[in-house]
């Protein structure tokens, strides 16, 4: 078993959002095991890090979290902005839809699940609570496909 890779972090801004509005600039960060084990301005790690990154003109902060979103309709987003809303909801998400016209696999539902993740990861979202509908096609295999995106 490989031990994971240290990152140090030069010269970083940081939010530290440890209790303030508290932003300090030229910060260097040490990062092992996935959790920040040293913060200060010229943090002198004992062991070398495997990898430093050049954090002037970039921003630390602590991951976003998305309290609210609808991977069901990550395959929508953008594409009938223009539509009422009632006319989404008929005619689009298949409101009152029989059930096998719109029954998705379960690869299909991890792919659209999948989809959004990659986009919140890309903006800084690391925690999300997705109010997904799988109806018509509730069942344990369809939600194990949302939560293993």
């Amino acid at each position: 078993m490989s031990a994971s890779p240290r990152t140090l972090i030069r010269g970083a801004t940081v939010l530290a959002l440890d209790g303030g509005d508290d932003v300090r600039e030229g910060v260097d960060l040490l990062v092992e095991d996935g959790r920040i084990a040293a913060m200060g301005p010229a943090v002198a790690p004992a062991v070398p890090p495997d990898r430093v990154i050049d954090g002037r003109d970039r921003l630390v902060m602590p991951g976003l979290v998305n309290a609210h979103l609808h991977s069901h309709n990550n395959y929508y987003r953008g594409f009938f902005d223009s539509l009422p809303l009632d006319d989404c909801v008929l005619q689009v998400w298949n409101i009152g839809a029989a059930p096998r016209d719109v029954r998705l696999t379960p690869r299909q539902i991890y792919a659209r699940a999948l989809l959004g993740c990659a986009e919140m990861l890309r903006t800084g979202t690391t925690l999300a609570l997705d109010d997904v509908n799988l109806a018509p096609g509730l069942d344990e295999e369809a939600v194990a496909a949302v939560v293993q995106a």
